[in-house]
């Protein structure tokens, strides 16, 4: 994949991300999530929460990235033929960690196993994001020639990755704004759906939790009403005022990241702070699942759900060291979307909690997929109750 690295940076540092984010986002979340978890506890039904945030998680990706909304989450549950080749790509990924080079390689040529399902995968990414490129490369055109410059409804990544482009030259090639695009939107696809699902789960397991959430909720935050007597949050800026559910959702990554493991090779010959000489292409795994349950870096507790810990005594969160707390990465390869996924995450916490009682439904077997990223294998399945009448 062929990707431009300061592309997802200065998308995401613009000060425009959080407004149009926070524009897109409630209104998916009253016209489509609020909406299918109404038909859902009006008719008493149980339902695959893992798999309504993937496409709500899809919905304001393709929001925020091409400036279009699917509209995968509805009632109507249509196929979700890009997160299914999203899961195929990772799964082959992942395989390709644990398997001899030699097999897969040969699985590639063949085109056979997991490998097929990754080249198939591949066909739908093209089919899927060749029409919005197309489609954004003539507005750009049309926005270039008449003012140079965007208005807001028009911001998205895949616009400005274009009219930058076409601004200072040169034009780049499908191939390359293809590849961006699908890092952006794999991006979005991880983060956000992954940490909602095994917060709920933890959630509820800890009802104390919960209703700490839902105080501070009350406490701080001003509710729009929507159709059908349910209050959504009105104003993104403030979300920061949500202490207690940001260290909850901090502890959630922590427990769960949302890739639970990273590979690095080593350039050229170094040394470990413990003495350990490191050759030259030797890869390193880094455990990151593994590390936020270390007794050594978390304390005596650190396998229980326990949000405090990130609250400091005078209320405010800890900030800890990224190669302590790695569920965004660290050093030059930090995440750049924590802010957002951070303003996502606590707006759509915030509706479901502050409007709907879950319980998750007994005997599943909860235990993540053998994938690169850390998600359910088959999905946390929920009945929900409205708390308002």
């Amino acid at each position: 994949m062929e990707t431009s690295p300061q592309s997802f940076p200065c998308f995401l540092e613009s000060p425009s991300v959080p407004a149009i984010t926070f524009k897109g986002s409630p209104s998916s979340i009253e016209e489509a999530l609020v909406k299918v978890l109404e038909y859902v506890s009006g008719r008493e039904m149980v339902v695959n929460l893992q798999d309504l945030l993937v496409r709500h998680a899809f919905d304001i990706g393709c929001i925020i990235g091409v400036g279009f909304n699917p509209g995968l989450l509805s009632i109507e549950f249509p196929e979700n033929r890009f997160h299914e080749a999203v899961s195929d790509t990772f799964e082959a990924a992942f395989y390709r960690y644990v398997m001899p080079d030699s097999l897969w390689k040969l699985q590639s040529w063949l085109q056979i196993g997991k490998e097929k399902k990754r080249s198939d995968a591949w066909k739908a990414f093209d089919d899927l994001l060749t029409q919005f490129i197309s489609t954004q490369r003539h507005k750009s055109k049309k926005s270039v020639a008449s003012s140079g410059s965007n208005e807001e409804n028009d911001f998205n990544f895949l616009n400005c990755y274009l009219t930058g482009h076409e601004i200072t030259g040169p034009t780049p090639k499908d191939s390359l704004i293809r590849d961006n695009l699908v890092h952006f939107l794999f991006a979005s696809d991880g983060t956000y759906n992954l940490t909602l699902t095994w917060f709920f789960y933890l959630i509820s397991k800890a009802p104390m939790v919960e209703n700490k959430i839902r105080e501070e909720i009350k406490r701080h935050l001003s509710m729009t009403q929507v159709e059908g007597g349910l209050q959504i949050p009105s104003n993104y800026d403030e979300l920061s005022k949500l202490t207690y559910l940001h260290a909850a959702l901090c502890e959630t990554l922590r427990l769960h990241p949302p890739v639970p493991f990273e590979f690095r090779t080593c350039t050229k010959q170094d040394f470990l702070p413990s003495g350990h000489r490191v050759d030259q292409n030797t890869r390193i795994l880094i455990g990151i699942h593994a590390m936020g349950r270390m007794e050594s870096l978390w304390g005596e507790d650190c396998y229980e759900f326990k949000p405090e810990r990130w609250i400091s005594e005078d209320g405010k969160i800890k900030r800890e060291s990224p190669t302590k707390f790695s569920a965004f990465l660290a050093g030059p390869r930090i995440c750049p979307g924590k802010k957002v996924s951070f303003l996502l995450m606590k707006a759509t916490a915030t509706a479901i909690i502050h409007n709907y009682n879950f319980h998750v439904v007994e005997g599943q077997n909860i235990g993540p997929k053998n994938s690169v990223l850390y998600q359910m294998k088959k999905g946390l399945v929920v009945s929900v109750k409205k708390r308002w009448s």
